[in-house]
This record gives structure tokens, sequence and C-alpha cells, in this order.
């Protein structure tokens, strides 16, 4: 492994996880060192030995953690602090926000770990009041009488049955995260994530229960007087114990981070309020939908992504897409952009399959072809043989590791499948080449592409774009700043040259832009970092997880000389 890429690369988000690490340690040791060499909570110690202070340390573990757990999610305000606060910083300091899913699963597992060992100390605590209970201190006691200290009484107090509230929603929440579950019912586990919510409130009331209590009158009832029978008795012992019991703390840790949580969950649903007009919906031979719309307001950047719902199909479900067209404006003021959606899952084929036609806004513009309005997809798809306007709701946008691509002299994106649908925005960008040269942050040198596809027909929708954008390049003098590479790993030379005389691009341009079979993609990166001296590469992925994890080893690994490479994957945090 070539320990300096990867420093660069995970260096920040290892110092944060160890940071995160030794804050932990440092609140365990100081909660726990702090109460159990007062003498003032001596009473406890005798009542309930050390586990009353494994407890307190773990509770003030859980409340430190869940007060960080929401803040990864909270999508709006981390995108704008990306894109916005941390917009000329360098790029390590915005791609902690990559790790933003990362970060959440590790707090919830932490989270779900300290509750079931700070119950279990607590039921430990519950049969030491039993067994120890004193007629001699009765403040001290879980319960009046020894008789009345039963499971279902500790059950019955604030703390027993808010965390019995709690545990239940950590087992909901844990079991349907679970990958297997996730994917077969993903409504399921959409739902039961607005119970953390509810954890988050019930654990803020989880410390009104007056259960661990200190001494008050140390002056007059001093630590040698101290004795679960009363049968010591001195002449310093002026008085019996007093107890007052220790204050909720929970609400202060979670106050701050649960209230920012609420102000980006109402401006989430004040977007989300916003319905979207249906500009054009087409499919294309490959199975892909594209689906252009326009939304009063709506900005967005190259890169990003937004989470997409149509109400006609469900009223629950969202999914993440790629931006493939970031706005641009139209005579009305209103904004359009497009994502391109590959037909494989359930909620796809039911878009797909949906209608037969579909109702599109007008606009003053010069009128599209009809058919870019209309899907003809499958007999029958329409309720009562009506046709249905379809209804989208856009959450988003939010930033993605994508945002930086021109922030690197040396750009190498590699894309399988519908995976390039986050280049092909970036791709689209360049034609406003001129424009952007005039931002600092642009540095872009050189674009390469690596596209792993099936068949022409994935591709054949995009050519025209990327012809586009050449020219453009070409007209700007900088027609090798773009470089494409196209793989079909499941067709025939001649199954694609057929395909060639029925395109709209010169046949020569498209040769020698697409080769046949699977690439070796580290002998790729490797001839294109090979002739390079002390530059930034910036190597993205979409695609495959599986192949994402062997292609950023394969980084970890190379022989990057003199070069930075920096790997980033799209992620919907």
């Amino acid at each position: 492994m070539n320990l300096a890429t990867y420093i660069r690369n995970e260096g920040l988000i290892i110092i944060l996880f160890i940071s995160w690490l030794l804050m932990n340690g440092f609140l365990f040791f100081w909660c726990y060192f702090t109460m159990r060499f007062d003498d003032k909570f001596h009473y406890m110690y005798l009542m309930l030995g050390e586990v009353i202070f494994l407890a307190r340390g773990t509770g003030i573990l859980l409340n430190f953690n869940c007060a960080l757990v929401l803040l990864p999610m909270n999508k709006f305000i981390n995108s704008w602090i990306r894109s916005r606060l941390f917009k000329n910083t360098k790029g390590s300091f915005r791609r902690l926000f990559d790790h933003s899913k990362g970060i959440h699963i590790t707090l919830a597992l932490t989270i779900c770990i300290l509750s079931v060992v700070h119950t279990a100390l607590h039921i430990y605590n519950f049969f030491s009041f039993k067994a120890n209970f004193s007629n001699a201190v009765p403040d001290i006691n879980l319960q009046n009488t020894r008789g009345r200290t039963t499971l279902l009484s500790f059950c019955a107090t604030i703390p027993g049955f808010t965390g019995l509230i709690m545990l239940v929603i950590a087992l909901l929440l844990s079991v349907s995260s679970f990958k297997a579950v996730r994917r077969l019912h993903h409504n399921l586990f959409d739902f039961l994530h607005y119970l953390s919510s509810v954890f988050l409130i019930v654990l803020m009331f989880h410390g009104f229960g007056k259960i661990t209590k200190y001494q008050t009158n140390l002056d007059q009832h001093p630590l040698q007087c101290h004795h679960l029978d009363g049968k010591i008795k001195l002449e310093e012992c002026k008085a019996e114990p007093s107890f007052n019991y220790v204050q909720a703390s929970s609400w202060k840790w979670l106050a701050a981070s649960f209230i920012i949580h609420i102000i980006d969950r109402l401006i989430r649903l004040w977007c989300r309020w916003q319905e979207c007009d249906v500009i054009s919906m087409n499919k294309t031979d490959s199975d892909v939908i594209e689906l252009v719309l326009s939304k009063k307001g709506f900005k967005a950047k190259p890169g990003q992504y937004v989470r997409l719902q149509c109400a006609e199909i469900s009223e629950f479900e969202w999914h993440a897409f790629t931006l493939t067209k970031c706005p641009s404006k139209v005579s009305d003021g209103e904004q359009t952009f497009s994502v391109h959606i590959k037909v494989v899952g359930d909620w796809t084929m039911r878009l797909a399959n949906l209608v037969k036609s579909t109702k599109t806004k007008e606009t003053s513009k010069p009128k599209p072809n009809p058919n870019d309005h209309v899907i003809d997809i499958k007999d029958g798809a329409t309720k009562e043989n009506k046709p249905i306007k379809l209804v989208f709701r856009i959450d988003g946008p939010y930033g993605s590791p994508h945002e930086d691509a021109f922030r690197f002299p040396i750009n190498i994106s590699i894309a399988t499948g519908i995976g390039i649908t986050p280049f092909l925005a970036t791709i689209r960008d360049l034609k406003n080449y001129e424009r952007r040269t005039t931002k600092g942050t642009f540095k872009l040198k050189k674009f390469h592409l690596i596209w792993v596809c099936r068949s022409i027909k994935e591709f054949i929708w995009i050519l025209d774009e990327i012809d586009d954008v050449e020219q453009i390049l070409r007209a700007n003098n900088v027609e090798d700043l773009l470089d494409i590479r196209i793989f079909v790993t499941q067709e025939k030379v001649e199954q694609i040259q057929s395909y060639l005389p029925s395109l709209n691009v010169d046949n020569e341009w498209v040769s020698s832009k697409v080769k046949y079979g699977r690439p070796f993609i580290k002998s790729e990166i490797e001839t294109i970092i090979s002739p390079l001296e002390k530059e930034r590469v910036g190597i993205f992925y979409c695609g495959s997880p599986t192949l994402g994890k062997k292609i950023y080893t394969d980084v970890k690994n190379l022989k990057r000389g003199s070069n930075i490479l920096i790997f980033n994957k799209e992620s919907f945090g």
C-alpha cells in the first residue's frame, strides 16, 4: 500500500475517528472518576457498588453520541456548508461530508451497543437495590419497602419506562437497517427511521427519574458515619444523611442538535411541497428514462443529486438520482433540469409502465415535438384508460464528491452502466467552458472518461451531447481537454458497426471512442498518470460497489510518482 496516497485519501477521517474515540474515552472516565471518588456519592456506592458509576459513564456516552447521530443526516444544512462555507477550502475538508452515511452508521451502531450495556448495568442495579434494601437509610432506596422493589415497579419508573421504549425503538431501527431487510422493504426502513426522533425525545426525559442520588449534608454526616444498617454511632455523626437527586442532563446534550435537525427537516419539507412540472419524458432503447423537469427557483451544480418522489407510484418512497443536466433558464424564469433513470427495480418499472401519455406544461418557447411528452410503453397502463398527469416532488439538490470534478487538474472519471449520470452533467457543463475558466475553482487541464457498458444501446443517447461539447471545446482551442474511452463488453464488433449508419454523428468519430472487451482499469489509470509530474489527480467513480472497492485498492497501490491521487466515489449520504 502506498502510505502517502492512503493518508491523502483517508487521513482526515481517521483523525476525526480517533478524536471521537478519545472524546468518548475522556467523557466516560471523567464521569466515572468524578462520581466514584466524590464522598457525596458514597451511599450510592454502598448500595450499588461500582456498577452505578459504570452505568452513569455509559449514560453520558449515550448522550454524547445521540447528540451527534443526527448531524450527518442534515442534508440541506450539510450541503450548504459544503458548497458555501467550504467553497474555497481544501478538498479534504469537503470530502468529510462524503463520509456522512458512514459516520451516521458508526454512531447509530455505537448507540445500540451502549443502550444494551446501559440497560444490563441498570438491571444489575435493580437487583442490588433489592438485595441491599436499607431500613436505616430509607431515602437511598428505590422503593419505600423491600416488597415493593420489583422489576415491574422498576419498569414503572420514568427511567425504566423510557428505557424500555428506547430499547424497542433501537431494536426496530437495527433490524430494519440490515441490508437484506432494507432492500426488500425500503418503505419500512424509511418509515421506522422517523422513530429516531421519538428515541431522542424520550431520551431527553430519561434522566428525570430521581434514582441516582447524592448526599447533601456531609458536614453533619461525614464519610466515617456511612453505613447502610445505621449501626455506626460516632460523635461526628450529628444528623441522619439527607439526599437530593442528580439533575437530568440528557436534554442539555440533545437540545441544540435536535433543533438543528428540526430546522433542516422544515426546510426540506417546504422544498418538497413545491411540485415540479414535467417538460418531457422519454424512454431509450436501453431501458433508461430521461425525465426533464422544471421547478421555480431550483438551482444546482454538476455532480449534485436529488431525491425524487412520484405520488402516483408511492406517497412515501423517495429515490436518489444524480442530475444529468443542471438548471437552465427558460423564458418564464423557471429552471429546467434532468435525471436519467435506469429501469431495474419495482419503483422504476412502475414509473415506466405507469402512463400511456402524460400532460406537460406548455412554455412560450417553440412547442417541442409531442413525442417528447408522451410515453407509449405499455397499453392499459392508465387508470380507466385516461391519461394521468404525473406529479413529481423534489428533495434537494444535495452535494456529492462529483462537485469537485473541476477542482483537479487531471480528472479520471470511471463509470459502469448507468453510473455515467454524474459525469454527464459535468461534461455538459463544459459547454460553458469560457465562463467556467473565469472561476478560481476551475483547475481542469484534462478530463478522462472511462465508461464500461454492456451494449452500444447504453450510450447512443449520449453521443450527440459529447459531440456538441467537443465542438465547443474545439472552438475554444482546447480540443484535447476531453478524452472519452467507451468499453463495450457484451457485443461483437459486427453488431456495434451495424448501428453506426443510423447515428447522427460521424462513424469514424464514434469508432475512435469505442473499444471492445472489459478494460483493465488499473492499467488504464497507470497509462494516464505515468507521464505526469507533481499533478493532483482526481479519480471519480460511479457504478458497481464491488468494482469501486477494487479500483480504490488499486489506486492505493499504484506507483504514483510525484503525483497526488485522490479517490472519490459517488455517495448519496
